[in-house]
C-alpha cells in the first residue's frame, strides 16, 4: 500500500476493544474470511431505513431494535461506568 492509494477494508470484528483489530484490508484476507455479519446487516438496515423512511419504513416494522447508538456515545457510557 502506498500513499494516496485507495484501500478497501472488511469489518472483521466491529466490537473489538482494539480499533486496529476491527477491520482488515481486503488485499490481506483469504477466501474463507470470517467477516462481521452483524455489522454489515446493521449497515444494510441503516441504508434501507434512510431510503425508505419517507414511505414510513423503520426497523421496528421488522421486529428489530431501533438504530444502534453512535459508537462515541457508547464509549462515553462505558467510561462513566
Amino acid at each position: 500500500m502506498k500513499a494516496g492509494e485507495d484501500i478497501n477494508f472488511i469489518f472483521m470484528d466491529s466490537d473489538h476493544h482494539n480499533p486496529l483489530c476491527r477491520v482488515m484490508p481486503c488485499e490481506l484476507t483469504s477466501s474463507n474470511v470470517n467477516f462481521d455479519r452483524e455489522k454489515y446487516r446493521d449497515m444494510l438496515l441503516n441504508a434501507a431505513e434512510t431510503v425508505l423512511s419517507t414511505f414510513g419504513f423503520s426497523r421496528e416494522d421488522l421486529g428489530l431494535l431501533s438504530k444502534p447508538k453512535f459508537w462515541i456515545n457508547e464509549l462515553r457510557e462505558e467510561l462513566k461506568k
